[in-house]
């Protein structure tokens, strides 16, 4: 038995986002997954979506694997995302706070659009669009203007996950004050890990994730948001470094270079951590291997 809901924000949406997943441990071995997802997928399909979003736990690679066997690939990392209280039975039982895997799913062609990335993370993010078939083009922003006295932003709290979104619909010349200010509050209110979304279609988010990285807000990959109009660049931050203290998996060459990008910029930043000697996993039933990153984080 597995459960795996496919819910989108509206009639008009074109995007699915496919949720948590629940397999009975007696039903484990069966690829009932692989199969339920294949069947949203002929359901989203039917249904005229152009493509879908899910997350995978990054505890073990059979997840990553299934949604890699349908034709998925990776588009970030969130650090921290899985809740202590998660329980992923098929990996080594571990202390703290779990990573995830997000993955985009082409269906069909969509709308060529325009995006804008900042020079920093401009490379990962065009390997990223042509990886996963995006149709997007990227450009280069115009020059810095003038922005508005004062950002727009939307602050999500997920009490479940006890993780926090904050959305910028706009950006001001008060953003990184703004920004700073809810890390604060959410922080100090227990929240273990704050996401910040820039809408990439906006070129004044290519000119503002600069100031963001002084609050330690690190490279975490691109998303789907509905309080945006389209993808949005995704940076992250811990409350705590102790937040990790697992092993992060990976299923794919891809996704192997995307992490070591994510943790490479989370050192950057000042979010610093000691990672081990890569480590080959052997998946059951299978000739192919993933790679873990043991990791240890440091305050």
């Amino acid at each position: 038995m597995s459960f795996r809901p496919l819910a989108r924000c509206s009639r008009g949406h074109v995007i699915g986002h496919a949720g948590q997943a629940l397999t009975l441990p007696a039903a484990r071995g069966r690829h009932i997954f692989t199969a339920v997802k294949r069947y949203l997928v002929e359901w989203a399909t039917s249904r005229g979506l152009v493509g879908m979003y899910s997350e995978a736990t990054a505890a073990h690679p059979y997840s990553q694997q299934a949604l890699l066997d349908l034709g998925g690939h990776e588009t970030g990392f969130l650090l921290g995302f899985i809740p202590e209280s998660v329980d992923n039975s098929v990996s080594t039982p571990s202390p703290g706070r779990q990573s995830a895997a997000l993955f985009f799913l082409r269906i069909r062609p969509g709308k060529e659009r325009t995006l804008y990335a900042p020079t920093r993370h401009r490379e990962i993010v065009r390997e990223t669009i042509e990886i996963c078939d995006f149709r997007a083009q990227l450009a280069e922003a115009p020059l810095r203007s003038d922005l508005p006295p004062s950002s727009q932003l939307h602050v999500g709290i997920r009490p479940g996950d006890n993780v926090a979104v904050l959305t910028v619909s706009r950006a001001g010349d008060d953003l990184t004050a703004r920004v700073d200010a809810e890390r604060y509050r959410l922080f100090s209110e227990g929240v273990d890990a704050l996401y910040v979304d820039l809408p990439l279609d906006q070129p004044e988010s290519a000119h503002v994730s600069e100031s963001l990285e002084k609050l330690k807000l690190c490279y975490s990959g691109i998303f789907p948001n509905n309080k945006a109009a389209g993808d949005v660049l995704r940076l992250q931050c811990l409350r705590k470094a102790t937040a990790l203290s697992h092993d992060v998996v990976v299923a794919s060459p891809h996704g192997t270079a995307l992490l070591q990008y994510v943790l490479a910029d989370m050192e950057a930043v000042g979010q610093s951590f000691v990672g081990t000697q890569d480590q080959r996993l052997g998946m059951e039933g299978r000739d192919a291997t993933a790679s873990g990153i043991p990791l240890v984080t440091t305050p």
